[in-house]
């Protein structure tokens, strides 16, 4: 995996495309976005070893075998908006669960959009050979406390073929190597069996059950190595 800084992205075109097996709608995530520069910013505070913002590449560009990991920007709204529009994908997310209204959507995408900035926030996943896009990801603050979260969700095209794991996979090694974070938590609705395994594959280990906005949800928590 490779993360670049923000020089040495390629100014590049960006198509999506739409569209298969469990519900890798994913983890929760947050219902109500904040600020993700400031809140981000006052959360990595709280951990004297990690980096500072300024030095982590907010804008890093992240690479696996299949996948590239990039921050969002305005031409990324009809994905986006596709991908929160579909059934299927938004079974599990949200506090409560499922689709809003298009004017929420449309509403909650333009306001990531604006507010993705900083070291913590929002990534398009897509495929590293020709852009086609396969979902979000997220590491974002909890509501509160200090812990940070992963969170993703997936276009239905890109379900059981590994991509949730490869894609969590990289920001939970970016969490830990770029901004030194102590430890990276996740929730999911106990239902939701598909997250659960790919966390399980993540190393996170279940927590017990706690109220998530609202929501009855399982709360993992993964520790950085070492």
């Amino acid at each position: 995996m490779t993360v670049r800084r923000p020089a040495e992205r390629q100014n590049e075109q960006y198509r999506g495309s739409d569209d298969h097996r469990a519900p890798h709608g994913g983890l929760l995530i947050a219902a109500s976005f904040v600020l993700l520069g400031g809140r981000g910013a006052k959360v990595l505070e709280q951990y004297p070893r990690a980096r500072k913002p300024s030095s982590c590449g907010t804008h890093g560009l992240i690479e696996t075998k299949r996948l590239r990991l990039r921050r969002l920007s305005p031409a990324d709204e009809p994905d986006l908006i596709a991908l929160d529009s579909d059934p299927d994908v938004m079974r599990y997310v949200g506090s409560p669960a499922g689709v809003k209204s298009p004017a929420v959507t449309l509403e909650r995408v333009r306001q990531r959009i604006a507010t993705d900035h900083g070291p913590l926030g929002f990534w398009r996943i897509e495929a590293r050979t020709d852009g086609a896009f396969y979902g979000l990801g997220a590491l974002i603050p909890m509501p509160t406390g200090a812990d940070v979260e992963l969170a993703y969700r997936l276009v239905r095209r890109a379900w059981g073929q590994g991509i949730a794991t490869e894609a969590g996979t990289a920001l939970v090694d970016y969490a830990f190597r770029a901004l030194g974070l102590p430890r990276v938590v996740a929730v999911t609705y106990p239902e939701n069996g598909t997250s659960r395994r790919v966390l399980t594959k993540l190393g996170f280990t279940a927590q017990g059950e706690r109220d998530y906005k609202g929501a009855q949800t399982v709360f993992y928590v993964l520790p950085r190595p070492g």
